[in-house]
């Protein structure tokens, strides 16, 4: 059975929030991991080097990182399209992530292909992150800050170091231990408070204040059909395709952008409804309990 519900809520017409929720005991400025949700913050950084002509979608992963990986790309690890598993798909892969980060990276590279197809893959976004450290000559973490938090104003916002605002991880009511984000980047590592979830939807879908047109709608176009698993069982949310770290469908009949994200201690849900301007962002601390009732609600108190 689910725990109470703790943490956020937040919707938000033309980036102003209409309304903000909290639950249990804590507030909207602390910040939440926001696990799978960081994918999109990594997709933009791929793409900001895309517009910037140091980066290209059809490179190879080979040509960034070595290796033999010389017929997968960075449109097919951003897509999930890279036949690369999940966690589980990684021989040898220590999940309570102990490893260093080369380490970690060493054994993705080493893993298995899969078959053809839509395979959702964490450590695919590892690669990219990891990719975009590599054309940059940045360290990742620094570029997500300078390059994407800092221009939309996300000043609560940090990327795999622990805030000092940050929500305490639970499971099931009780306190748990957290990831080690700093081996994964681009895969789950960021904490967002709502307001900067907000601002991030914002600056992206309508004020375009990072990247550039072209980017844009390379991000939110239908690469890839996303298999059953987001969908839910009345269609109220329907995951239908997916572009650069964000899924496409509807959400209580309207188109919608989105993402879900799981760390131990932490859930997030984020949506951008582009035919009416609104953002929803549910953040909570305990990853036993259902985040999709408060969605519901949020949506159709308004």
């Amino acid at each position: 059975m689910a725990s109470e519900f703790t943490g956020v809520a937040v919707l938000a017409e033309n980036g102003q929030p209409v309304s903000t929720r909290t639950y249990g005991d804590v507030d909207a400025t602390m910040a939440f991991q926001i696990a799978s949700g960081s994918k999109q913050f990594a997709a933009c950084a791929v793409l900001l080097l895309v517009d910037r002509g140091q980066l290209a979608l059809d490179d190879t992963v080979a040509q960034h990182l070595g290796g033999g990986w010389d017929d997968v790309t960075v449109h097919q690890l951003l897509t999930h399209t890279s036949r690369l598993g999940h966690w589980a798909g990684i021989p040898g892969l220590d999940t309570s992530f102990t490893a260093s980060g080369d380490e970690i990276v060493a054994q993705i590279l080493a893993a298995p292909l899969g078959e053809q197809g839509w395979h959702y893959s964490s450590p695919g976004y590892i690669l990219a992150a990891k990719i975009v450290e590599q054309a940059s000559g940045r360290v990742y973490a620094d570029f997500v800050t300078a390059e994407i938090f800092e221009p939309l104003g996300m000043r609560e916002s940090a990327i795999a170091a622990r805030p000092a605002n940050a929500a305490p991880a639970m499971h099931d009511g009780e306190p748990t231990d957290e990831w080690n984000l700093a081996v994964t980047p681009g895969a789950g590592d960021a904490w967002c408070t709502a307001a900067d979830l907000v601002r991030f939807e914002q600056g992206l879908h309508v004020d375009r204040t990072i990247l550039s047109d072209v980017s844009y709608r390379a991000m939110v176009a239908p690469h890839a059909p996303i298999d059953g698993s987001w969908r839910w069982v009345d269609g109220w949310l329907t995951g239908e395709t997916y572009g650069y770290g964000v899924a496409a469908g509807t959400l209580g009949g309207e188109r919608a952008y989105f993402h879900p994200g799981d760390n131990p201690g932490f859930q997030s849900f984020r949506v951008w409804l582009p035919d009416t301007r609104r953002a929803l962002v549910v953040l909570t601390n305990d990853d036993t309990t259902d985040r999709d009732p408060i969605l519901r609600g949020l949506l159709a108190d308004h």
